[in-house]
Formats: C-alpha cells, structure tokens, sequence
C-alpha cells in the first residue's frame, strides 16, 4: 500500500483550527498573491447588491425531502468513491498506529486515513475530500449540496474581472481553495470553478476582492473544457472572444463537477454548522441530490457522548444517571430514521470492534469506557480524532458497509 503526504498537524493546531470555525456561517480565507491583483486591475466600486432570487431559485418544499432512504439497487457501474468531510475524513492523527493482520497478511497502516484503506479493499479510486475544521455547512457549499452564485452580469475578457460569490442570502463566499477538493487539493490546479459549464479561476488581491479569469488547460493545447470535456474551439480564446455570465449564475467548485455521481461517503457536523437535527439532515440531503447519485453511506459521528461540541447536551448518562452502554445517542437516532440502512453507527461499531480488528488486547480502561458508551482510547489521537488503528476500523465498517448495500464485493 501506498502512504500518501500529509502535513502532520499538533494537537495545538487542530484544536484551534476547529474553535475558529465552530460559529455557524461562511469559509474566512487569507490568502495572499504575489501579484497585487487590485493595483493592476483597479478596484471595482461596485458593491455587493441584494439579490432577488425568487426570479433564479425556486423555492423547495420545507417538508418533503428529496432524497429516498430506501435502498436502491446497484447497477454495477464502475465507480469511484468519494469521502467527503472534516478532520476526521481527512485522517488528522493517522501517523500513530502500527501493523494489522488481515486475511492472514500484515499491513502497516500508519499514515492511512480510513479513505486509504477503503480504496485498498475495494480497488476502486477514491478521493478524499475531507478537510480540517470545517463545519457540516461548509462542506456542503463546497460539495455543491448549497449553492453559490454570481451577484452581477459580468463579461469575462483577457483580462480577469471583478465579481462576488454570494449564497442565496446574500453572503460573501471565501474559500480556502476554491477547487473544492480540501485535503487533496494540492494534486489539482488551485482555485478553479465551473460556471455554466465552463472553467474559471478564481484570483483574490489583498483586500479580498475576487476575480475571475478564463483558465487555459495545461494538456489540451490551451483549450476552454467544458465540463463533459468537449472542447470549444482554442481559437476562440487566442481570438479574445468574451464569455458573458449572468447574474445568479451557479458557482461550483471543481470537486463537485468532477467528483459528480461517484458513491458518496459522508461524515459531517462534528464541527456545528447544524441548528438542529432536521437542519443537518436537510444538509446532507442536499450533498446526495447534488451529486446525482443514489449510491452513499452516512457515516456517524464518533466522539465520545459528552465530548462532541456539535452535541454538547448529549451525556454518557442515561436519564436515569445510568451508564449508557451501548445507547445511541439522540444524532445517532436521528440520522439512522432519516437514512435507514445507508446510516453507519461507527461509535458503536468500534466499540464492540475496533480492538479486534487491529489484534489489539482490551484492558480494563477499556471495559470501563464501553459501560458509558466510549470508544478505546487505543484508537485515538486525540480526545476526537483516531490514531491509524482507529481509522483502520473505520475503513472495515465502512467496507462492511458497502458490501452490505451492495456496492463492492
């Protein structure tokens, strides 16, 4: 098995990374360019103006949902898998653990994050998509699942041309890396978006302003893509023909055009970005019908009950006083109705698993723990992430899982 790169970050690090974002709201970027884009194109005066959506958005059912719990077949495409999520997904504290035995082989799994292993017992490529910090909202907006839009008319020359990226309600949109692919953003050109099917890329000066520009492929003789891959012809590019894009425009990220219908895997909200349950769900709910595909597991959260900031109400007590055992908690319940068998309580399977499948000895400590519905702290990092023993787990439920639906043998 093949390790992949991964900045390993202090626990120092990932604790502050999450406290800044924990607040309900938009991706904050500071990202500084070589070039001071606003001195070279000038600022744009024009500010941010409300929008009337009602003449670009129609309004969805506040009570149906859109998406079916129930299982649908496989239909035997090939597909690949893509994670998507925070910290977790990303495998923050994977570079702790050591060997496993499985079918009779030893593997070190050190430095894997749960999607590693997944790719590696399936055979099937798999994108990880997750990223440190951020809450279930934010990486719904990257995934697609809600929506990002142009705020003007703007018609995109030689040169790049000033814009906003605004929410339904108005809110600016700073990413990261608009490219959407989080962890795995660095093996994909930065900042580049779809917009009416076409690429762009994203520029921001120094103060924040954003612009965008025509992207030339690096591989296709300079070619403007659309999103299926047809090409339109090179000539209108070196002929300096202008794209015009309208206001309300839909905004994606790279990730989400290019990862579209592959089989989803996701794990959200361990960072807030949720009001309440029917908010989280309706969340996902939007992640699954933006990627246009039937075909997805939703993965439970896994901090302990009493230690997750996104569920502070929740104890390892049952209304009683009483240890809770292996009780699910109110989350677990409730995205276990919403999504049926698509749902993975992975805290409890790592409780009454994760030791077994790492051939790690359960001690006392451990036994302890379980009574009040704990995971083995053997597979931590951290008092939230997992070690590579952990993630290993993970991976075998989540395998377990696919099986289960159907999805790989």
């Amino acid at each position: 098995m093949l390790k992949k790169l991964k900045v390993v970050f202090s626990i120092v690090m990932v604790a502050v990374a999450i406290l800044s974002i924990v607040a309900y709201g938009l991706i904050k970027r500071a990202k500084n360019n070589d070039n001071d884009i606003e001195n070279v194109y000038g600022a744009d005066e024009e500010e941010t103006t409300s929008i009337d959506w009602s003449s670009i958005i129609e309004n969805e059912s506040e009570t149906e949902r859109a998406v079916n719990p129930d299982l649908t077949v496989y239909d035997g495409l090939l597909r690949a898998i893509t994670f998507w999520g925070d910290s977790m997904t990303e495998g923050i504290g994977d570079e702790i653990g050591g060997v496993v035995e499985l079918d009779g082989n030893y593997y070190d799994v050190t430095g894997l994050a749960s999607s590693d292993t997944v790719g590696y017992l399936t055979g099937l490529k798999v994108n990880n998509l997750g990223r440190i910090g951020e809450t279930s909202y934010e990486i719904a907006l990257r995934e697609g699942g809600i929506s990002m839009y142009l705020d003007r008319d703007v018609i995109v020359g030689d040169e790049p041309v000033r814009v906003n990226i605004v929410t339904e309600d108005g809110g600016l949109v700073y990413m990261n890396d608009y490219n959407g692919y989080g962890c795995s953003s660095y093996m994909h050109e930065s900042d580049i978006v779809y917009i009416e099917g076409l690429r762009f890329k994203v520029l921001l000066d120094d103060v924040g302003n954003i612009y965008l520009e025509k992207f030339y492929s690096l591989d296709d003789s300079f070619a403007y893509l659309y999103a299926d891959g047809d090409e339109i012809s090179a000539s209108v590019l070196r002929d300096s023909i202008p794209v015009s894009l309208e206001k309300g425009s839909v905004v994606k990220t790279a990730a989400a055009v290019e990862t579209a219908g592959d089989i989803l895997v996701i794990e959200v909200g361990s960072n807030g970005g949720w009001e309440d349950y029917d908010d989280l769900i309706a969340q996902i709910d939007s992640m699954i019908v933006a990627n246009n595909c039937d075909y997805y597991i939703i993965v439970g959260d896994t901090d302990d009950p009493g230690d997750s900031i996104a569920e502070w109400w929740e104890t390892d007590v049952d209304a009683q006083g009483n240890p809770r055992g292996l009780m699910s908690t109110e989350w677990e319940n409730a995205l276990s109705k919403a999504y049926g068998d698509h749902f993975l309580n992975t805290r409890l399977y790592l409780i009454e698993n994760g030791l077994s499948d790492c051939g790690l000895e359960e001690t006392e400590e451990d036994c302890e723990g379980y009574e009040y519905g704990k995971i083995s702290s053997q597979l931590r990092y951290d008092w939230t992430h997992f070690n590579a023993y952990g993630y290993y787990s993970q991976a075998l439920a989540i395998y377990k899982k696919g099986v289960e639906l159907g999805y790989w043998d």
